[in-house]
């Protein structure tokens, strides 16, 4: 075979999964010696069904990250902001993008603080890499949408390592409790208990009073701070404690909450929620203007469950009920505006529930709030709330932020504190005025 001035195949190194299939065929007629012949029985794999992969995130989670891609992976570079002055540019690095010019990396393990994670995870698919990246996902939801699409247009692999769904998921009982929660044959589990503790939302809290210093000589922090806004070097924002910035992740929720909350959300078969939950949450969280407690006796939704009916048709019949009907036309288009994301925030165009007609299944996310304007889509939903409910959506915000931020409920005492936070133009104004409240500096 004729080759580059490189070494490589005229036809580039990343089209060895096209060769396999194509040999695929005539390998069969020939005796095939197995792996475990040429290698030894559970010794390293031959170089023939060996994978390039390289390391983006060399700190804690980055050994553990890359483990998981499997030992055919063999670990051919890392890369870490750490490694200023110290890289060779060929074994280790500083920059990505130098990395992944590389033609002989197939998989990269991204194991970087989440603001990271986009950019990188795009820029390995555009250069035909597959990908395990780090929980969580992405920062902002327009992120993990940026990615996905970015890896469909590039036919690559992504797999994002929610590592405690995947635990609870290969032992016998959990899998045996998941089929019958599904199948529908007990009646809907409404709530699942779990145990204080676990989300390390007051250890992943930032401090406000450390000073400024210079970085590290062998650490890049221009390229460290990226996409998110320069601020000067504290240590705290580097390691672990980068969990500690929202410039970088979302705190204890974000780190810890797909560890504790996702296992009992693939368990009990929690994956679909309806658009009711979901437009009473916005009303509830976003517009400070909650929808009243059902009414006792009332039909719930899951009486329909096992007809085979869109989710459109299905709120229909149930709006059918006069007691239902005042409270429903000012939830369900909030929610149908929703309807792209699943119970996970994951986005998709089709709802595959058992209990939805194939022909059927395409979402629809166009609606029109109750007395107020029409909507297309998620996108425009999102301006229709802010322009109707400028307001509440303000201050419903501004509560829910502080009692994240503070660990405890809101009370009268936090008028104050509320109003202040309420009155920023934006929401990043509104996270500057509770970060920088008396209150939250000293946890009150």
């Amino acid at each position: 075979m004729k080759t580059s001035p490189s070494g490589s195949s005229p036809h580039g190194r990343g089209s060895r999964r096209q060769f396999i299939k194509r040999t695929a065929a005539v390998s069969a007629g020939f005796t095939i010696v197995p792996s475990h012949v040429v290698s030894g029985q559970g010794k390293t794999p031959p170089p023939s069904e060996t994978l390039g992969g390289a390391l983006i995130g060399a700190g804690g989670r980055g050994p553990s990250t890359f483990k998981n891609l499997g030992e055919n992976v063999r670990m051919i570079a890392q890369c870490d902001v750490k490694y200023l002055g110290k890289e060779d540019n060929k074994t280790s690095y500083s920059d990505f993008r130098l990395l992944l010019e590389r033609k002989d990396i197939d998989v990269v393990a991204i194991a970087t603080p989440p603001h990271w994670h986009a950019l990188i995870s795009i820029a390995a698919a555009a250069a035909g890499k597959d990908v395990i990246c780090e929980k969580p996902m992405t920062r902002f939801i327009a992120e993990g949408r940026a990615v996905v699409e970015a890896f469909k247009r590039y036919e690559r692999i992504f797999q994002i390592g929610t590592f405690g769904r995947f635990g609870v998921s290969t032992k016998q009982g959990n899998i045996l409790k998941h089929k019958i929660m599904k199948s529908g044959l007990l009646d809907p589990c409404p709530v699942v208990f779990h145990h204080k503790g676990g989300l390390k939302v007051k250890q992943w809290s930032g401090r406000a009073d450390l000073k400024p210093a210079d970085p590290p000589e062998n650490l890049n922090w221009d390229l460290y701070v990226g996409p998110s806004p320069m601020k000067p070097y504290v240590s705290q924002r580097t390691g672990g404690t980068h969990r500690n910035y929202w410039d970088y992740e979302g705190g204890g929720l974000a780190d810890m909450a797909q560890h504790s909350l996702d296992p009992f959300q693939w368990t009990y078969a929690k994956d679909h929620t309806s658009p009711v939950e979901r437009g009473a949450w916005v009303l509830r969280k976003l517009v400070n203007n909650p929808p009243p407690p059902a009414p006792p006796n009332i039909p719930q939704l899951a009486r329909l469950d096992k007809k085979l009916l869109s989710t459109r048709d299905r709120i229909a019949l149930h709006q059918e009920e006069p007691q239902c009907a005042q409270c429903h036309r000012r939830i369900d288009p909030i929610g149908f505006g929703l309807e792209n994301f699943d119970a996970a925030g994951k986005w998709r165009t089709l709802d595959d529930h058992e209990g939805v007609p194939v022909n059927k299944r395409t979402i629809d996310p166009s609606g029109q709030i109750h007395k107020g304007r029409e909507f297309k889509d998620f996108f425009e939903l999102r301006s229709v709330i802010h322009q109707q409910y400028p307001e509440p959506f303000a201050t419903g915000f501004a509560e829910n932020l502080a009692e994240y931020a503070l660990g405890r409920p809101v009370g009268f005492t936090d008028a104050d504190l509320i109003e202040k936070i309420a009155s920023g133009g934006s929401i990043r104004s509104l996270i500057l005025n509770l970060v920088q409240s008396e209150t939250f500096l000293t946890k009150k």
